[in-house]
């Protein structure tokens, strides 16, 4: 690994086969603190890929899973990780090189469904927000399970498209970075977004799934539901109302998708739902969360003794 010896010295080469073009920047695959250049694969010239490099101060966290085991189709997964000689500053003789880790994935099939974080959030119908946004993204994070790994990057600006610029989506990537760097505090928890973003830690599914209801309402809405707010007064108003009133409590919501709302940003991780209760209410199974009914702006008081979510019958949606 490292820089190449040909005569060409943009050209920057890992593991003997992946020719990462440092002078070829796709700026529109860049991550939060991560750049993106073009790749040329040696053993499949055709094939298209980019690679991500992250700044030395960043832990970088694609060394710690089997990236080679894991197949996923619903997320954006290394094909290759290592370290390189990077070119720091000037050119030629004059070179100045420093080891940089490098990340090599395939170029996703479609556009970013939102630009960057301060674009106009797109607006999907419930049928999109449940067929293309919460199956796929559902898929991925049941594949990431096996590998120990949590995502912690769910937001719309790390959506793509799997074709052109509409239809199902896939989820960004979250390896080049820290556990939640790179997350606005609104898709953090109340305990997470009270942490600086290097050291929100690697979190558990269940903040993934706070993370996913945040941007599913986001999306719903059309809208920054938390728009003109500061980091401060976002955290302040989740602590005094909860997070589902504060952020959707003024909001006429589909009784199905503020079911899900409800569920999936419930401040309470033992009963915020699960993955597997997701899925069952995909299917049709209704649940009454045990905590916060009211979608009024005012102070959320939870029954004592609560159990969570309790499973009502209900018919098979069709």
């Amino acid at each position: 690994m490292g820089k190449t010896m040909a005569d060409d010295q943009d050209i920057i080469l890992l593991a003997d086969r992946y020719e990462i073009k440092s002078s070829e920047r796709l700026a529109n695959l860049d991550s939060p603190g991560a750049l993106a250049y073009a790749v040329v694969d040696r053993d499949d010239p055709a094939g298209k890929l980019f690679a991500l490099i992250p700044p030395p101060h960043l832990r970088c966290r694609a060394f710690l899973y089997a990236i080679d085991q894991v197949k996923q189709s619903n997320m954006l997964w290394p094909r290759r990780v290592g370290i390189v000689d990077w070119p720091i500053s000037g050119s030629g003789e004059e070179t100045i090189w420093g080891r940089r880790p490098a990340l090599i994935f395939p170029r996703p099939g479609g556009e970013r469904v939102m630009a960057n974080g301060k674009a106009q959030v797109p607006l999907f119908t419930e049928s999109q927000i449940l067929k293309q946004v919460l199956e796929p993204i559902l898929q991925a994070l049941a594949h990431m399970g096996p590998s120990g790994a949590t995502h912690r990057a769910i937001r719309p600006d790390n959506l793509f498209y799997q074709l052109g610029n509409e239809g199902a989506v896939v989820l960004g990537e979250c390896f080049s970075m820290p556990p939640g760097y790179g997350q606005n505090i609104l898709f953090e928890t109340i305990e997470n977004g009270a942490c600086l973003p290097c050291g929100r830690g690697p979190g558990t599914q269940a903040d993934d799934l706070y993370a996913l209801g945040i941007m599913l309402l986001m999306l719903h809405l059309g809208r920054n539901p938390a728009a003109g707010m500061t980091d401060e007064q976002i955290i302040q108003s989740k602590i005094n109302y909860g997070s589902f009133a504060a952020l959707a409590g003024r909001e006429k919501l589909p009784a199905s998708l503020a079911e899900l709302f409800r569920g999936l940003l419930n401040d309470r991780a033992a009963e915020r739902w699960s993955l597997r209760t997701v899925e069952s209410w995909l299917h049709g199974q209704h649940y009454i969360a045990g905590s916060c009914h009211g979608l009024s702006l005012e102070r959320c008081h939870r029954p004592g003794g609560s159990a969570g979510i309790r499973p009502v019958a209900a018919p098979q949606l069709q």
